[in-house]
Parts: C-alpha cells; structure tokens; sequence
C-alpha cells in the first residue's frame, strides 16, 4: 500500500509540473484534464502527508520513551505515542477508503420519473409523499434537483414526472 501511495503522490507532483507548463496551460481542455485529475489524488496526497507526518513524529516519541529518564517527560511522550497511534489509525482507515476506485457513473446525472398510477387520490398523495422524500435525500447528498416537469392535482397532491437528480458534490467523510 505504501507504495502504491507514492506512486500517487509522484503522479500528483508530475501533474501539478504539467499544470504549470505553457503547452498544457494554453490548451484549456488539457489543462482542465490535468487540474481534474490533480484535485482527484489531492486527498490522497493531503492524507498519506499526514501519516508520513505522524509516522515520523510517533518515531520521536518512541525514541523519547527510551532515551529520557525523566519520569514526566516519558509521561508526557507516553501520552503522545497514544495519541499519534490513534491518529495514525485514522490515517490509515480513510486511506483505505480514499484508495476505493471510484464508480465510473459517480460523475453521471439520473432522471427519475415519478408518476401516480391508478388509486386517484391516495396515489396521487403517494407520489407526493415520495416526491418530498427524493427531494430530501437529495438535499442530504448535496444534489441539485431539476424538475422536468410537473403536473399538479388537487388535495395537495402532486404528480412529478420525471425529475431530474444531477449529483453535483458528493464527498464520503
């Protein structure tokens, strides 16, 4: 894994090098295909510096704890050695997730048609009732949400059909 993770970091740098040339800089569609794979492995990136960051710092705190005969100071080097190994762990787990591949639809927009069928009235509120909650999760996701069409019928009741959910940010915490 370690390896494979500064194969990321190298490719990020070299992207970030490509980035600041003239010939990618003066063609916008290059450069908008490099900074978009740039900003994909920068969590990565930001994540791995950080465990590098709390490995070597954990390898002080070790070192401490054997070399200091101070009784405070290797309590206090204790204390953080439990702290960095917490936080190497978090470290650990979310780049276990930042390293899933992602879902070549993830980028993609869904259409969702929502119709009343037959049942009248209590279909019709049915429909809306599932409208809402659509709506609702969306706004949880960070969607934008863009009705096609709608055609409304008494009772408070409406029929949307179809809905347009355009995922435009989703991030996994």
């Amino acid at each position: 894994m370690r390896q494979k993770l500064l194969e990321i970091t190298e490719e990020h740098s070299r992207l970030a090098a490509r980035m600041g040339t003239q010939e990618v800089a003066s063609d916008p569609q290059a450069y908008r295909k490099c900074a978009s794979a740039h900003a994909q492995l920068s969590d990565i990136v930001e994540c791995f510096s950080a465990f590098q960051r709390d490995e070597e710092q954990l390898a002080g705190a070790e070192s401490m704890l054997k070399e200091e005969s101070d009784a405070e100071l290797k309590e206090l080097a204790l204390a953080e050695k439990e702290e960095l190994e917490a936080a190497i762990e978090g470290h650990l787990q979310a780049l276990k997730v930042l390293l899933i591949p992602k879902d070549p639809n993830d980028e993609k927009n869904t259409i969702v048609e929502i119709r009343a069928g037959t049942g009248g009235d209590e279909a019709a509120l049915f429909v809306s009732d599932l409208y809402r909650a659509y709506t609702r999760f969306s706004e949880v996701k960070n969607w934008t949400i863009e009705v096609l069409s709608s055609h409304e019928r008494g009772l408070g009741a409406s029929r949307k059909s179809p809905l347009r959910l355009a995922a435009k940010t989703f991030t996994a915490n």
